[in-house]
């Protein structure tokens, strides 16, 4: 199974298509009752209803973060996350500094207190004090993806929802601007602790149902191959262990098992192959199939925490799985030597994809992290990737079906590879450009048993 979405923006002159209809006409912009303009809102403008309305993001290949940045920032997040009555979410300013956003006084000694790590203490850092914390904006969240999932007035145009630390609210990303719409959002959540994103190109997602024949013998099932979950096929992710080394695992996406099941190695068209093991519901998977993330039952490091979208199955007796994952051509193999669960992912990182179908694609940029996306089901559905991220990249190569749960990684100037993350969702305008959606290897990390197996 694959989470496939469309996502279309402009870029200069070019106006990106739709791949698959699937979603709502975009109303008119001349539809909504503008206020004054409002230099506070920089390119944007304040609607009628007081809400702040932002244009399309401009999408671009960023450069890369120095490494003491990316682990500073992904420290900071790991402290307000800590304390998220305390603190707001953390953010890069304009000149490369980490933004600590201090939402209380027990926020302020905890920060006073806090030490990063050598690396981290490099990169230049700075405390914001702002009036709202995290724990009250993810019960917006929880609140948006509720009204989402019942097709409540008002949210019909919804398509993601993201924090911007710099002005210590949320984005909600829309396709249509209606007044009726923004005055429901506005009177839900007040004016000053959201925004509206107006991406009219913008389409929703839709969910969608060598490298095959893999087998346990010899060595392991290896990731990146072909599974059969209870109603749909998928990729793999990465092979996982107990700590003791007892029990082995494999990662993969959870709605690719969002109530459990058996799961088994795939062959051409999706037919079983060999029993791997099974994934238990709702403690190994955090999927459901109407409202989307869920929390992981026993979270181990915070049970409030929504971890994107994985499930963690656990190999039969007698069987293991690999420290290696099948690459480019289907037959080749590259050894998993490292991994990214100290580090959150940052704007900038590049990474590769890689799934059944795609194989391995390289020259991936992450755009944004820790946002929640509306999928779009042609049922009608409205689950929400919660706590995820977004990369793209340009070119012709297409995340497709049957790539959800496969791995991302970075390459080693050895050919070996450091895990990064797991597919979710992806939007792809042939021969031009595609986004992807995956969830960090860190949330498996912290909230599954176990760890990484390297090869």
């Amino acid at each position: 199974m694959h989470v496939h979405w469309h996502r279309a923006r402009r870029f200069g002159a070019i106006t990106m298509g739709v791949v698959v209809a699937a979603g709502l006409a975009a109303a008119p912009a001349a539809a909504a009752r503008v206020a004054a303009a409002d230099p506070s809102v920089g390119n944007g403008y304040r609607h009628a209803s007081g809400l702040v309305v932002l244009p399309a993001k401009e999408i671009k290949d960023p450069s890369p973060l120095p490494e003491a940045t990316v682990r500073l920032l992904s420290e900071a997040r790991d402290l307000a996350e800590s304390a998220p009555a305390d603190f707001g979410y953390p953010w890069l300013d304009e000149r490369g500094k980490v933004m600590v956003n201090v939402a209380t006084p027990q926020g302020a000694e905890r920060y006073s207190r806090w030490r990063p790590t050598t690396l981290a203490a490099s990169a230049a850092r700075g405390r914001q004090d702002v009036t709202v914390s995290i724990e009250r904006f993810e019960q917006i969240r929880d609140d948006i993806a509720a009204q989402v999932a019942k097709h409540a007035p008002g949210f019909d145009h919804v398509l993601m929802v993201a924090p911007d630390g710099a002005n210590n609210r949320l984005i909600v990303t829309v396709n249509s601007i209606d007044d009726r719409s923004l005055e429901i959002l506005a009177k839900r959540y007040g004016t000053e602790l959201v925004a509206v994103r107006y991406e009219p190109d913008r389409k929703p997602m839709t969910l969608t149902s060598g490298r095959f024949d893999d087998r346990s013998s010899p060595g392991g099932f290896y990731a990146g191959s072909a599974i059969r979950g209870p109603t749909s096929g998928c990729s793999s992710a990465f092979s996982w262990r107990s700590l003791d080394y007892t029990t082995s695992y494999m990662l993969t996406a959870g709605h690719c098992f969002d109530s459990g099941g058996l799961a088994y190695t795939a062959g051409p068209g999706w037919s079983t192959v060999e029993f791997m093991g099974t994934v238990t519901a709702n403690t190994r998977e955090n999927w459901n199939i109407d409202t989307g993330t869920t929390h992981l039952v026993g979270d181990l490091a915070s049970p409030n925490a929504y971890r994107g979208d994985i499930a963690l199955i656990e190999v039969t007796w007698g069987k293991s799985s690999s420290g290696n994952v099948y690459a480019d051509p289907g037959a080749y193999s590259r050894r998993v030597t490292g991994s990214w669960v100290l580090t959150w992912s940052a704007p900038g990182d590049q990474f590769c994809v890689d799934g059944v179908m795609v194989r391995e694609v390289c020259g991936w940029y992450v755009d944004e992290v820790g946002v929640d996306v509306v999928y779009h089901s042609p049922d009608g559905r409205r689950p929400t990737f919660r706590g995820g991220n977004i990369g793209h990249r340009w070119g012709s190569f297409c995340i497709q079906n049957g790539d959800s749960g496969g791995p991302i990684y970075t390459i080693n100037g050895d050919g070996t590879v450091n895990a990064k993350g797991i597919i979710s969702g992806s939007s792809c305008i042939s021969g031009l450009y595609g986004e992807v959606t995956f969830t960090d290897i860190r949330d498996p990390w912290l909230g599954l048993p176990g760890t990484i197996r390297l090869g």
